[in-house]
């Protein structure tokens, strides 16, 4: 039977790879997500228009805050 709160170095850098990676598939997605609407986002009602926009605003937000955190962890685990 193996110790579970043995504590290996792979184990936090394979999860902040998990994370960066999770980051980066997100990121293409919602840039995927953005090119396929540009075109008919001009067509959309004021409300809906201004809706997505206002999503849109919170995803780069988000975006950028994970980014941030990410590079943190990185940071950290080459100090440890």
């Amino acid at each position: 039977m193996t110790d579970p709160t043995t504590y290996s170095a792979a184990s936090p850098q394979d999860g902040i790879n998990a994370l960066a990676a999770a980051h980066r598939e997100l990121t293409d997605l919602l840039e995927q997500l953005d090119g396929e609407l540009s075109t008919s986002v001009g067509q959309w009602d004021d409300n809906a228009r201004v809706a997505y926009q206002g999503a849109q605003l919170q995803w780069a937000a988000s975006s950028k805050r994970q980014q941030e955190i990410v590079q943190r962890l990185v940071d950290v685990a080459e100090q440890s």
